[in-house]
């Protein structure tokens, strides 16, 4: 490998001559094939060479390891070069100058994505080098190569927080990565501790020490998060070694440990603050799984804990020490030692000198609130506010609520009338926040869930408060606008008294849910994006929201008249003037359109005009996909609900969406085929502007963007329902089943195939398709020797009920048994009678029913040929029709996952709509195709089966048949359908 030229590559792909740079790039994906290019990357970021060089390398080799290090990825990087890597990546990283901290953490993160994959049993000498390099840097007292792989240990060990719950083969892993990590940790901290107490310790020094103690206390953190190891334990022995005690009065140590010189005077976090924030999360973790190991030095540690916690100040810095603290003592409040809190005057302390200082609003939340709204509204309504000094006040007051509810109440209670008091009475400018305060303690009060998930379902309360009767006097008075709606008062109230709404929309009188949307409308006028935002957010919420019992929506259809006109004009006025893409007003459109259906017919070219010209802007630079996925949903609502008004929606539509393919807007190309599919459903016939799509969604091209192939199989299996014969006559069935062959091979989209395949054999006439059905079959066949997956089967089975019920069985065994001779019989045992049961869905159990019906009651050769295959066939279709198991049914060990991941592509969490965009594809709700019963021609298959079985046993040779199936072990309610019971 030249190393030269590979050094000129990289020092190419960051210049900022763009077009430079893309040569250099795809120049470096072709040599990533190579044998040993990682591993001469790795040799650049070693090298003595400029540090924009070898951080250009860096990010490279980490790239690498993020996306091609998996187990599926041999292809891209080898075995031999994933060892050579791992084999010298440890010492690159501790080797590299302590003056490019940028390039010791792009190579720290790489070593991370090589450890999440391979670590600890493709890597298992990873934790004996760390621990023997850091014993030699302990010795040496060399802190900066200490801290250097105490922070790799850390990266590699964070990973066993993500676990839910100890299995035997977890359990396996950690105890002897524990035992070695365990002695090392305990000697750099004791070290550390000792080192820390040194009297006129210079500041730097001290601050050294206090980080990388906060370093050991995260990789304890990593050690005894799932479960306690050998090594962590006391010795059942008074003269063994007592591990938790050494561990817990270094932390006791540390937490009293005062340093003035470490105080920070700016926005920085002190790192001694930092330190006992960690040491208290430690501690938190102790107290809910460790309780008895704990219990000795509680008090001691609760002492110091509640003293920091009574000292609240509006400090940032302060944040993770309060949080932290408030953390323990719920933890202390859930436990067994919850008497701490019993006393009456404990009780009031906690709640007024810690809950309700941590629960005001700070004048740092009012910066946010004017200067960062968008961080402001995905910290309070999208639930990210997980680490916040409200948000863990609010969990306290549950966690204290689990045994002194009355007593918190009536605390909580008495503070909040005040605090409305003092709102009402009070002339200051300031009195707002008397009530911002009242309005989350009735909040914090109403539910022992969090805030977030009351706030995400709606669930009802504790009943601690009663908040019909709160909304009503307190509430809806915020809500009225009084002529002020553009430019309130105090918006921040407004934003509270809207959210209350969210919140606590299920509490509500049905009957002041279309009051409220109406009111709501107005504040979308608001000038603050909080407000606006939040009324978007309310709208949409309250006409989503359905009665619990009945699952009927609160809103009708019928009640929407009087809201589409203000509701639509102010979203869109809203749209025009924001600062940004706020993807909770596009949405709100969408709620509205599909809440009132037909009747926003009568404004469809006022909601058009601004919609079509959103998409043009958007198609420009797509970066916010929810934003630009319920503005197509929208679009989609709209002709879902109006297909009256499909020629005027496709006058205003198609030129954009032609566009996007012109372009190849990839990003919104799934989009395009759903609605032009939709719009095609609903058409009569299939004019020339779609006619000339088709040939391009033949090409192979297209299916190469794995987002593009569920939208675009959707688009073609409409062109073959509805101009079958054409599509045979422009030689597109070739293409198509070419297509399906290659979607077979897939595992994430062999399903795609089938719905393709599905739709040419129920849709083309068969003497068309005759002469394809053996590659079909083949194509199946072979998938099941390579990737034999559940999945596969299912829908093998399925397509091969519906290919009976269209074209006979007789005429599907002749087929598999022209490929080769006994494949039927191997086809039928081991895929269709082990799986047929794990079949889901309606529609589809009846097909496989209707099928198995016609193989044992109409095919000659089931009952002549393979009569074995008949009797299993039998009792396959009878345990099918009483809802009991198949016999020779194996487990679907896949099939929760397979629904799992069904469910996770189908949906759009508005959280991080900001991270990146692919065109991953994202069904549209309201493109979606109906379920299609493809049996309908019989009604009932239990009822088909009883006629064609009457068939069966006027058979001659049914005597024979009846006597074997009676010693065949059939239970006696299945021999009673057979008539033979």
């Amino acid at each position: 490998m030249d190393l030269d030229a590979l050094s000129r590559l990289l020092h190419s792909s960051i210049s900022m001559d763009a077009q430079m740079r893309g040569q250099a790039t795809d120049e470096l994906a072709r040599r990533r094939l190579q044998q040993g290019f990682p591993a001469a990357v790795l040799n650049i970021v070693g090298s003595p060479s400029s540090e924009d060089l070898r951080l250009a390398a860096a990010i490279y080799l980490k790239n690498c390891a993020k996306n091609y290090w998996g187990a599926t990825c041999d292809e891209v990087i080898t075995p031999q070069d994933k060892q050579a890597i791992k084999n010298n990546v440890i010492g690159v990283v501790l080797d590299s100058p302590s003056s490019c901290r940028a390039l010791t953490e792009t190579l720290a993160e790489c070593v991370t994505y090589i450890a999440e994959s391979d670590f600890p049993h493709q890597w298992p000498d990873l934790t004996d080098e760390l621990c023997k390099r850091a014993e030699a840097a302990f010795t040496a007292k060399q802190r900066p190569e200490l801290t250097g792989i105490m922070t790799l240990m850390h990266s590699v060990f964070v990973r066993y927080r993500d676990y839910a719950e100890l299995t035997e083969d977890l359990v396996a892993e950690i105890v002897p990565i524990a035992n070695k990590v365990g002695p090392c940790l305990n000697a750099v901290m004791g070290m550390l501790c000792q080192d820390l107490q040194q009297p006129a310790l210079p500041a730097p020094q001290a601050k050294e020490i206090v980080m990388l103690l906060k370093t050991c206390v995260q990789i304890y953190h990593d050690m005894i998060c799932i479960d306690l190891p050998n090594y962590f334990e006391d010795d059942e022995d008074p003269k063994g070694p007592q591990r938790v005690a050494e561990f817990m009065n270094y932390y006791l140590g540390l937490m009293k440990y005062h340093n003035p010189a470490l105080q920070t005077t700016s926005y920085d976090k002190s790192p001694i603050d930092d330190l006992k924030a960690t040491i208290t999360d430690v501690l938190t973790l102790f107290l809910n799984k460790y309780d008895s190991d704990f219990q000795p030095y509680l008090s001691a540690f609760a002492e110091i804990i509640w003293g920091s916690s009574t000292q609240v100040t509006e400090d940032t810095r302060l944040d993770d020490s309060c949080i932290a603290g408030m953390d323990f003592l719920a933890a202390t409040a859930r436990s067994i030692h919850h008497g701490v809190f019993k006393d009456d005057q404990t009780l009031s302390t906690v709640c007024e000198q810690i809950v309700i200082p941590n629960i005001r609003i700070r004048r740092v939340d009012v910066d946010s609130f004017e200067d960062e709204p968008e961080e402001y509204i995905r910290a309070d309504i999208e639930g990210s506010d997980a680490h916040t000094r409200r948000r863990s006040a609010c969990e306290l007051t549950n966690a204290l609520c689990k045994n002194y509810q009355d007593k918190v109440a009536e605390i909580f209670q008495r503070h909040a009338m005040a605090l409305l008091n003092q709102y009402q009475s009070s002339g200051d400018q300031e009195r707002w926040k008397a009530m911002d305060c009242a309005i989350y303690l009735i909040t914090a009060l109403s539910t022992k869930q969090s805030v977030s998930a009351i706030a995400s379902s709606g669930v009802r309360g504790t009943g601690c408060i009663n908040i019909p009767e709160f909304f009503s006097a307190h509430i809806l008075p915020e809500l009225n606008p009084n002529g002020r709606a553009k430019n309130p008062e105090f918006p921040v109230l407004k934003a509270d008294a809207i959210k209350f709404v969210s919140t606590f929309r299920n509490q509500i009188s049905p009957d002041n849910y279309v009051p409220c949307v109406g009111v709501l409308a107005e504040w979308l006028k608001c000038e603050s994006d909080v407000v606006q935002t939040y009324a978007a957010s309310a709208i949409e919420k309250l006409l989503s929201s359905k009665d619990l019992q009945t699952k009927v929506a609160h809103v009708q259809k019928s009640q929407m008249g009087p809201l589409i006109e203000p509701c639509f004009m102010n979203l869109f006025q809203a749209l025009n003037t924001a600062m940004r893409e706020n993807h909770y007003l596009v949405q709100c459109i969408m709620r509205v359109i599909m809440t009132a259906e037909n009747l926003v017919g009568a404004y469809i070219g006022p909601i058009l005009q601004p919609l079509v010209g959103i998409l043009h802007q958007v198609t420009k630079n797509p970066n916010n996909p929810a934003y630009n996925h319920y503005l197509f949903e929208s679009i989609s609502a709209l002709v879902k609900h109006n297909p009256a008004q499909v020629p005027a929606i496709e006058e205003a539509i198609f030129q954009p969406f032609a566009q996007i393919l012109e372009s190849d807007v990839v990003e919104f190309m799934p989009y395009v085929f759903q609605i032009f599919a939709q719009l095609l459903e609903i058409r009569p016939d299939v004019p020339q502007c779609y006619a000339q799509l088709l040939p391009q969604l033949m090409l192979p091209d297209l299916y190469r963007n794995k987002g593009n192939v569920p939208a675009v199989i959707r688009l073609v299996t409409v062109f073959v329902e509805k101009v079958p014969m054409a599509f045979v006559e422009q030689n597109h069935l070739e293409r198509a089943l070419g297509i399906f062959a290659q979607l077979a091979k897939s595992k994430t989209l062999d399903h795609e195939g089938f719905v393709l395949v599905n739709a040419l054999v129920t849709s083309i006439p068969y003497e068309h398709l005759k002469q394809y059905m053996p590659k079909v079959m083949m194509v199946m066949c072979q998938r099941l020797t390579t990737a034999k997956t559940i999945k596969f089967c299912k829908m093998m089975i399925l397509f091969c009920s519906l290919f009976v019920h269209m074209r006979g069985a007789d005429e599907l065994i002749q087929i598999l048994e022209a490929i080769k001779p006994g494949l039927w019989k191997m086809m039928f045992e081991n895929v269709w009678i082990q799986n047929v049961g794990k079949v889901t869905g309606d529609n589809s159990k009846k097909a496989c029913k209707i099928a198995l019906t016609k193989l044992c009651c109409e095919s000659q050769l089931m009952t002549t040929q393979y009569s074995d295959l008949w009797l299993r066939g039998v009792r396959a279709t009878v345990a099918l029709l009483e809802g009991d198991d198949v016999v020779g049914t194996v487990a679907d060990k896949e099939g929760a996952l397979y629904q799992q991941l069904t469910y996770q592509a189908a949906s759009l969490g508005t959280k991080g709509y900001d991270e990146g965009y692919t065109n991953a594809y994202c069904p549209l709700q309201c493109a979606s195709k109906p379920e299609v019963d493809l049996c309908r021609d019989i009604a009932d298959p239990k009822q088909y089966f009883e006629q064609r079985w009457a068939m069966v046993q006027a058979m001659p040779q049914f005597s024979s048949m009846g006597h074997t199936l009676r010693q065949s072990g059939m239970p006696q309610n299945h021999l009673r359908v057979l008539r033979l019971g």
